[in-house]
């Protein structure tokens, strides 16, 4: 339950506190090796995973966990080497392509990465991340028709994907599509207000289109997102501190 209410540390403590009562018990320990790599403990995870594994061996959720942790460690040989292993296995597990792209794209093996999330997608036509990540790679690698294509396949099925907006935007903007590319970053906009990039590529969008009040205003727009980010972030930073003072009223 906490977990599903995003506070993650106190998921975790519950399930040490369940790994304590119950340590045979895998769905517990699994449990907490994913919580645990996702509050920045990604070794304590992996040796929660290896217990699960030397009591069954053939765990498939604590193998793929493994290489999972590896990723969030930045050890991105280690976690290759890990999907490679389960996908010689098992070629068909979409999850394990996707993961395997992460880590080659994180090891700018882009071409590499985006055959992996190509064969996710294949297995699994409906990974909203998948389209989303291999566009990603796409932009990087200059190919931004397969940005479009990617992002526009990541809006189909997930229509509130503001990110993917945004970058299917600012894809079809590079493309020339200016038209195409303002309703894109419209809705962006639409959908997640607090994020500077959208209206800065709009911006420029109308700028090109000799527009130069509205696209004052929408720089304008964009520094004053900017500004309220950087604001809460401060905020929070500050109420974090072992030496800031006690704020009764603050929103952690």
């Amino acid at each position: 339950m906490e977990q599903r209410r995003g506070s993650h540390d106190a998921a975790r403590d519950a399930y040490r506190r369940a790994v304590k009562l119950m340590p045979g018990e895998v769905k517990y320990r699994n449990n907490l090796g994913f919580s645990l790599v996702d509050t920045g403990a990604a070794s304590e995870g992996i040796a929660e995973f290896e217990t699960i594994l030397r009591q069954e061996p053939g765990n498939r959720a604590a193998q793929i966990n493994i290489g999972y942790a590896y990723l969030q460690k930045g050890d991105y040989d280690h976690a290759a080497e890990q999907f490679r292993r389960l996908l010689a296995e098992d070629p068909n597990l979409p999850v394990v392509h996707y993961d395997l792209g992460l880590a080659l794209k994180q090891k700018d093996q882009l071409e590499a990465a985006r055959n992996e999330f190509r064969e996710a997608l294949r297995l699994d036509p409906d990974m909203v991340e998948a389209y989303y990540t291999l566009g990603i790679a796409a932009w990087q690698d200059g190919d931004f028709s397969q940005t479009i294509d990617a992002m526009q396949n990541a809006v189909k099925r997930k229509p509130a994907y503001a990110e993917a907006h945004y970058m299917l935007g600012t894809a079809l903007k590079q493309n020339g599509d200016l038209a195409a590319a303002s309703v894109a970053l419209k809705e962006a906009i639409r959908l997640n207000p607090n994020t500077p990039g959208p209206f800065n590529t709009l911006a420029q969008i109308l700028q090109a289109q000799g527009d130069a009040a509205g696209a004052k205003q929408l720089f304008a727009q964009a520094a004053e997102v900017k500004r309220k980010a950087e604001a809460d972030q401060a905020r929070r930073l500050g109420t974090m501190g072992p030496a800031a003072p006690s704020m009764p009223n603050a929103k952690r």
